[in-house]
């Protein structure tokens, strides 16, 4: 646990009364060791990982907040029965992932979609950029909701991080720092929503 923590901006006592060790440990074993795991065994796991949960009710979330049902149509069932069972040299071949996928979709697409090497999330790039430009607002913020976060953060390690970014320009805990502002904003959220209750 020591090393999840000294890397994190969560609060010591916080981490030991949520047995913050043991779920991260409850966390990991979800991830396959390539040594141990058949192919077909660790897409099996990657099926079943929290974070496909955590992904599709977030996708939910956000979805019904603008009035839309969101569709999936990756998690159908009966899709995923058919790519477990297809071959592995299907999926994956001399490094390109999605093999089947890409070459479905290649009489349909530009070959320079199909076949990219490139694609990466830009959920961070974004974020980055919304913590660059409204600094000021995310900062006060974190003051404002200092004495509520205090339990779960180690605010004297959040406000050197704060300073480094405002004073010096160093992004280097940028990811921290969003991590406290979305903890910030969220419990005002909750507070707001009890208040309102």
């Amino acid at each position: 646990m020591d090393e999840a923590v000294s890397g994190s901006i969560i609060e010591r006592d916080f981490a030991v009364r949520s047995r913050l060790g043991e779920r991260f440990a409850r966390l990991d074993s979800h991830s396959p060791r390539l040594r141990s795991f058949r192919q077909v065994d660790a897409h099996k796991v990657a099926l079943e990982h929290p974070f496909l949960t955590l992904g599709l009710e977030r996708y939910e979330r956000v979805a019904t907040s603008f009035g839309i049902e969101a569709r999936h149509p990756f998690t159908d069932v009966r899709l995923a029965e058919f790519c477990l069972g297809l071959p592995w040299h299907l999926k994956t071949q001399h490094g390109w992932t999605k093999l089947i996928l890409r070459r479905a979709v290649e009489p349909d697409l530009p070959r320079e979609v199909v076949w990219r090497k490139d694609k990466d999330s830009l959920m961070w790039d974004v974020n980055r950029c919304i913590l660059k430009a409204r600094a000021d607002y995310f900062y006060q913020t974190i003051c404002d909701e200092q004495v509520n976060l205090q339990p779960y953060v180690d605010m004297q390690k959040l406000m050197k991080f704060w300073d480094e970014y405002l004073i010096l320009n160093d992004e280097t805990h940028a990811e921290l720092i969003w991590s406290g502002v979305a903890l910030a904003m969220w419990l005002r959220r909750q507070r707001e929503m009890k208040v309102c209750a």
